[in-house]
């Protein structure tokens, strides 16, 4: 009876993912929009830096879609980047990580800039779902639509500067990983 009123609950439409850190990482007013992706319908978006054990700096982009009936805006080529004249995409690829204590497949691409390189990861969050598949994304969307419970939807890009390989990077976004968790908070209705 538990699961099944679980299962049936609504969640609020109007709720945000937030991104709560590990103490030892350590907020940093300093920060670069231009490399996260360029999502025009989300109705929420945050960026966030934080500086880690030996320096390592890294940012957090949450994009929210509050509205539940709205489409999530899938990142792809033309919306990857913000800036596609500073930034270009070297490689993208599927890669496995933890995410609060999940196995999941996120997108891992490798962005250069003229004075920068710079490792992305980058998945959805629909309800309690997490996914980097565009495809399995909008199959849950519609899923959750289709049972008359839409789930709230966000995409998360975490982000580090790298020098030559990215074997730090990826050690750097797994250690932040390791100790952070995403929930949702309600947000208040302002009538729209």
């Amino acid at each position: 009876l538990l699961m099944a009123a679980r299962f049936w609950a609504r969640p609020s439409p109007n709720s945000t993912l937030h991104v709560s850190v590990n103490p030892e990482w350590r907020y940093s007013s300093s920060y670069d929009w231009d490399w996260a992706p360029e999502l025009g319908s989300v109705s929420a978006e945050t960026m966030k830096s934080y500086l880690g054990p030996h320096a390592a700096a890294l940012q957090v982009y949450v994009g929210n879609y509050r509205d539940a009936q709205r489409s999530v805006v899938v990142v792809n080529s033309y919306n990857i980047v913000r800036d596609a004249s500073r930034w270009i995409v070297l490689n993208e690829q599927s890669r496995e990580t933890v995410v609060q204590d999940r196995q999941v497949r996120i997108n891992q691409l490798t962005l250069q800039s003229p004075s920068e390189s710079r490792l992305v990861w980058l998945w959805y969050v629909i309800g309690d779902q997490v996914t980097s598949s565009p495809l399995e994304l909008k199959i849950l969307e519609t899923k959750y639509r289709m049972l008359g419970r839409p789930q709230p939807a966000a995409v998360v890009a975490v982000s580090v500067s790298y020098q030559s390989d990215t074997t730090q990077a990826q050690a750097t976004l797994e250690k932040f990983l390791s100790g952070t968790s995403f929930s949702r908070l309600s947000v208040a209705h302002d009538g729209q």
